[in-house]
């Protein structure tokens, strides 16, 4: 059985198309329900042409766990009339949904325990305190009262509007809010965290602004990444600099977690292999480098001791300033902070 399962999902779309567009977000404002749409066209729009079942998609942890399946190739059921009983075993109703499991959290994570859209998913089953109450829209206030959770507890439904992606005729809304944010679109991830936290209470430190209004060097961002920071202007080699962790990369995904990413996971097709270039840079690669680097008066730094190519070697982690030497310096300014804008063929021969 488990084979035969196992090769439904092998011709399923790559889930990876809903991480490459994780910030595109919706114009539209939706506060309905979870229950309230289905007596209009959704009903109607009902379809079981889906290969999937209730049998399959509870396989899921359990194929995952047991590398039966491959992760990225779960399909998506969003946006898409003909996928309605990965979630419906049946035609769903206002009164009666249908769901594979009743508990709106569980439904949800049969797929998304695996396949995070990023690492900063927010808590459920928790019950937000008095003054965010008071701040949280009533749209998102009203999914607490949803006989799909725990009453007066937060689920997934309280910042996904999952009606949007059901409702054909909200399916315009899939190019610009394609995790179907509830009362979206927002400029900026955080800006749906705010709706219910204190933006004052958020506002975070950044070590990357290292230069003060007078002109001099901020040392106290130094410390973030650099111990001995009162030697930095002494030294005569990269090579020379001590850091805070042995793992150059862990510097920087403590705070950048994002997802795809070549320094991260992103698969290409259904191939286990994935494009991680935080690894030993290999000879070929090293002599594309020695090669266009000198052409280009270009500079990537490797990991000093094991080769490996790390977040740096890509990105200039300075503000334009700190640095002196010119070629050392590029990339400051520029979008992303990437050192060089032909980056790929300066290691990757074409």
């Amino acid at each position: 059985m488990d084979n035969i399962i196992k090769e439904q999902w092998l011709g399923c779309s790559n889930y990876t198309i809903l991480f490459i567009f994780l910030i595109i977000n919706s114009i539209v404002f939706s506060t309905s329900s979870f229950s309230e749409v289905y007596e209009s066209n959704i009903s109607d729009d009902y379809s079981e042409q889906s290969h999937l079942n209730k049998q399959t998609v509870l396989s899921i942890p359990r194929l995952v766990a047991n590398d039966l399946l491959n992760k990225y190739a779960i399909t998506d059921p969003h946006w898409d009339r003909t996928q309605c009983n990965v979630c419906h075993n049946g035609k769903p109703s206002k009164n009666n949904l249908k769901l594979h499991i009743r508990d709106a959290n569980k439904m949800c994570e049969s797929c998304h325990q695996y396949i995070p859209v990023n690492l900063l998913n927010h808590s459920v089953s928790i019950k937000p305190n008095e003054k965010m109450l008071d701040r949280m829209p009533s749209g998102y206030k009203k999914t607490l009262q949803s006989k799909l959770v725990k009453k007066g507890t937060m689920s997934c439904l309280t910042c996904h509007d999952v009606l949007m992606q059901c409702t054909p005729s909200q399916f315009f809304n899939k190019g610009r809010n394609s995790e179907f944010f509830r009362a979206g679109p927002f400029r900026s991830r955080t800006d749906l965290c705010f709706k219910c936290h204190d933006k004052r209470k958020f506002k975070r430190f950044n070590p990357h602004q290292q230069i003060s209004k007078t002109g001099t060097i901020k040392t106290s961002t130094c410390y973030v990444c650099h111990k001995e920071v009162d030697k930095l202007s002494s030294l005569k080699s990269s090579k020379e600099l001590i850091f805070n962790v042995s793992d150059y990369s862990k510097m920087c995904t403590g705070c950048h977690v994002w997802r795809p990413h070549p320094g991260g996971e992103l698969a290409f097709g259904f191939k286990k292999k994935k494009a991680n270039h935080l690894v030993k840079a290999s000879d070929l690669v090293l002599l594309q480098m020695k090669f266009k680097l000198d052409k280009e008066q270009a500079y990537f730094p490797l990991e000093p001791g094991t080769g490996k190519v790390h977040c740096a070697t890509c990105h200039n982690v300075h503000e334009a300033g700190v640095i002196n030497n010119k070629i050392k310096a590029k990339g400051a300014d520029s979008e992303d902070k990437l050192r060089n804008k032909n980056m790929c063929i300066l290691c990757h021969p074409i």
